[in-house]
């Protein structure tokens, strides 16, 4: 089982929630939309849940999850947050420190 989200870049090259209304919600097949995986919380029938974030990072990392319409996010060493983050004039999909801090706590906080 993958966490991730859908995104639809817009003419800027940066994710556009309106673009991805149209493409859900009515169907506008112009618009293409990409899944972008940050987090594998089953894997094998077993859950990955209780494991620390890194060990499923390198899972999911692992599985080189990678297509036409699918990818695995980024991890950022110099900062960002989960999902988008445009870089250097090109747009990025990962996941930087703050938001491995929020991955690595999530689990605990959902079994609660």
């Amino acid at each position: 089982m993958l966490d991730g989200e859908l995104i639809s870049l817009g003419d800027d090259g940066l994710p556009s929630f309106p673009r991805l209304s149209n493409r859900i919600l009515h169907g506008h097949e112009g618009f293409a939309v990409t899944y972008v995986i940050f987090d594998v919380l089953a894997h094998d029938g077993e859950s990955t849940m209780a494991l620390p974030y890194s060990e499923r990072r390198r899972i999911l990392e692992s599985l080189a999850l990678h297509g036409p319409a699918w990818c695995t996010a980024e991890v950022f060493e110099d900062g960002g947050s989960i999902g988008a983050t445009p870089s250097r004039g090109s747009f990025r999909a990962g996941v930087g420190p703050a938001a491995i801090n929020e991955l690595a706590a999530w689990p605990r906080r959902v079994a609660q």
